[in-house]
């Protein structure tokens, strides 16, 4: 099967024409783990997730890091999460009486009564579930919360990280709220002798941080909740790539973009971009990320039909018309902003 690209996109004498619904593809080498490199200077969501993990570890207080589905959240607090715990490995290595502290990452929490919450935390950290009853009764909320707050301490849990913190129900935020509050709670070296290095002593941090990694519908129930400021102290931005930032991050997905870039010229590639591409609004890095996906996987599975097959990603060629195709195929979302609501300054 085959369908021509809108016209509107066509230069004036071609007809791009490309095989739709193929399964044949799938045998393509090169699209069997199809690679692309990261591109975190362009990317402020790789330094932001960086900066809400270290804030969370080294106060133990709640963070939250919005932005727009698609901009490289998720991504960049796991490289975040990897590059604390090789840090974590060295000094571990360097002294021989230190305790790595750890990270629990939780993705998608979906539980939504309190128990249920602990439970998954509890698996989340450390593999296994919490026994629910002693001594013939049930035990309460509390318990099996003191249990876990406990234990995250004993295992130098330092910090929580829910990724996908938008979909979090009322109840399993209250429930985090209150895991924090247990931490410091419970933990005794937080003031004392250990920490009373001045005359009327000092404060050190104590209990789990967590951070909460969502969208702009994670910022509201924080923002509107009883907890703001409190439970939850700092609240991080990050966005989607800046239309004038698309056509160097192009550059830097794709050879093929890169070479037809150098064929346009600077002036005469950023005008394309800004026509075909951006339009001249942030586009998340996500949507450039599937715009090359379908690039090659496209232009792949018509040079296979010629009985060529390519093994590497500087063989795939430039093609304007197939650009702006599937650019066309991508739905860019938009800015991560409630209807309604006005984003923070």
């Amino acid at each position: 099967m085959t369908t021509p690209v809108p016209t509107a996109f066509v230069p004036a004498g071609r007809e791009l024409r490309l095989r739709i619904g193929t399964v044949e593809s799938s045998a393509h080498p090169l699209l069997q783990r199809l690679a692309l490199p990261l591109i975190p200077d362009f990317v402020d969501a790789t330094a932001y997730a960086m900066d809400a993990l270290e804030q969370a570890v080294a106060s133990r207080q709640g963070v939250v890091l919005i932005g727009p589905g698609d901009c490289g959240k998720s991504t960049a607090m796991t490289q975040a999460i990897r590059a604390f715990e090789d840090a974590e490995a060295r000094v571990s290595k360097e002294s021989s009486d230190y305790e790595d502290r750890r990270i629990v990452h939780v993705h998608g929490l979906r539980a939504d009564k309190e128990l249920d919450v602990i439970v998954a935390l509890y698996v989340a950290a450390f593999e296994t579930a919490p026994i629910l009853k002693t001594a013939g009764r049930r035990k309460t909320v509390d318990e099996v919360l003191r249990e876990l707050t406990t234990r995250l301490r004993d295992e130098r849990v330092a910090a929580l990280v829910l990724d996908d913190a938008q979909d979090i129900a009322a109840p399993a935020l209250h429930l985090i709220e209150r895991l924090m509050a247990h931490a410091v709670d419970r933990e005794a070296g937080r003031l004392g002798a250990a920490t009373a290095t001045a005359a009327d002593g000092t404060v050190a941090p104590a209990g789990v941080g967590v951070v909460l990694v969502g969208t702009a519908r994670l910022e509201h129930a924080i923002r509107y909740g009883e907890e703001a400021g409190n439970a939850w102290k700092t609240i991080q931005h990050v966005h989607a790539l800046p239309a004038e930032s698309v056509p160097d991050a192009l550059c830097r997905l794709l050879p093929a973009w890169a070479a037809g870039a150098a064929a346009l010229g600077a002036t005469a590639w950023a005008d394309f971009v800004a026509t075909h591409i951006t339009l001249g609004r942030p586009v998340p890095i996500g949507s450039l990320d599937m715009m090359a996906r379908l690039y090659v996987r496209r232009l792949a599975t018509a040079a296979l039909d010629e009985g060529v097959t390519w093994t590497s990603l500087a063989e795939v060629p430039w093609d304007r018309d197939m650009l702006c195709y599937v650019r066309q195929e991508v739905l860019v979302p938009h800015g991560g902003v409630l209807p309604g609501h006005r984003a923070a300054a």
